[in-house]
């Protein structure tokens, strides 16, 4: 029996999935294959396996021996706490550092059978990592990879971790719902951020600009239509959600590590609500069931709602379509031709200063709710069917 996982890999979280690789049953998985390139995280490294599967210092190629590959391979084993083996582990491309330096390419296999000596094998930490974020990007199990703030008593904001991938933005012109704004359909990478797993709610809002320790000197009124401490703020134009990030800065400074919080770019935007799907919707192409999954005009009474009670995304992203607009960083070009690749804000067009909005709203059709729709509107827009959400890299 085998076990394909389809994009980035690695073992010891891959052993867990006990449904999906057969431990404890009479049919446990003898087979393993990763397709994807295996990605350590900035700072890690490939290090020499000596015959005892110890690390050497000084180099950053794998040479171990044949028993050094054996041990590899039955020290997984033994990390298990049932009985189960592993016998082969395929991978199909290329080995990479954190900061894209080819390192060496894997060999056909790695397995106690292997007649040739030269492999290459990443730390254990490396195949950890490297499993995790692909079973969280394809939704294989839930990672709990939620990171929390503190905004005040009782009011938090959560950040879900989205990883790097690369997708194709846009539609294609046999879409019948789709625009030519939308069109070139292509390829776009994405480096990992943290995105909110909710708009930004009214309770969210009036918690960061009423904190005293940032000297604010307006009064933390709630501009929205519809009230509700769980309902997504709106009426904020996207000067005003551009500020709101800059307050989140100020108040965790000291916890970012580096990080700032922001819009997201309309690239990071639609890989996020995309969640590894190509479909029209993140759940699939129909929209016989989208009210399962979206506050639209034809299930939202024409008024928001709160936030969180529709099904989300494969990353666990509520209310990516419907409820309320969200405003992204790019300014707004008309089709894509020359647009970046790399996941970045597209920020400058000579011939206006609109700004990108995303996500469809509670008195909009399906059509706007599709994860490629784009909208967009004047900065200072306030209109009460238009929020936002926040990232943070």
């Amino acid at each position: 029996k085998a076990t394909s996982f389809h994009g980035p890999l690695t073992i010891a979280e891959a052993l867990n999935v006990k449904g999906n690789v057969g431990i404890g049953t009479d049919n446990p998985t003898a087979k393993l294959e990763v397709k994807g390139d295996l990605k350590l995280e900035f700072g890690e490294a490939v290090n020499e396996f000596s015959s005892d599967i110890t690390l050497a210092d000084n180099s950053n190629q794998a040479v171990p021996t044949q028993l050094a590959v054996k041990n590899y391979v039955d020290n997984q084993v033994k990390g298990l706490q049932e009985s189960f083996t592993t016998k082969k582990l395929e991978v199909t491309e290329s080995l990479k550092l954190g900061n894209g330096v080819e390192v060496a390419q894997f060999s056909e296999t790695i397995s106690p059978s292997r007649d040739s000596s030269l492999v290459v094998v990443p730390t254990e930490q490396a195949i950890i990592t490297y499993i995790k974020s692909t079973l969280e990007k394809f939704g294989l199990f839930d990672i709990e990879e939620i990171e929390t703030f503190e905004l005040a008593t009782g009011v938090s904001l959560k950040l879900v971790h989205i990883p790097a991938g690369s997708f194709l933005m846009g539609s294609q012109s046999s879409d019948n719902m789709s625009s030519d704004n939308e069109r070139p359909q292509h390829q776009v990478s994405v480096k990992q951020f943290w995105m909110g797993q909710f708009p930004v709610t009214q309770q969210q809002w009036q918690a960061v600009l009423g904190d005293p320790k940032l000297k604010i000197e307006d009064d933390p009124k709630n501009p929205s239509h519809f009230k509700g401490d769980n309902l997504p703020v709106e009426k904020v134009s996207w000067h005003e959600a551009k500020e709101f990030c800059e307050r989140l800065n100020q108040k965790f400074q000291g916890q970012l590590q580096g990080r700032k919080f922001r819009l997201p770019s309309e690239a990071e935007w639609e890989y996020a609500c995309r969640a590894g799907t190509t479909t029209r919707y993140y759940y699939g192409d129909e929209d016989s069931i989208l009210e399962q999954y979206a506050w639209y005009d034809g299930n939202s009474d024409s008024k928001t709602h709160p936030v969180g009670q529709k099904i989300p995304n494969n990353w666990k992203l509520y209310d990516m379509m419907g409820n309320v607009w969200e405003w992204c960083e790019d300014t707004w070009h008309g089709n894509y031709d020359d647009a970046p690749v790399d996941g970045s804000a597209w920020l400058f067009d000579d011939n206006n200063d609109y700004r990108l909005l995303r996500s469809g709203s509670m008195i909009g059709s399906p059509r706007y709710c599709r994860c490629a729709f784009r909208g967009n509107s004047s900065p200072s827009l306030r209109a009460n069917d238009a929020g936002f959400r926040v990232v943070c890299s």
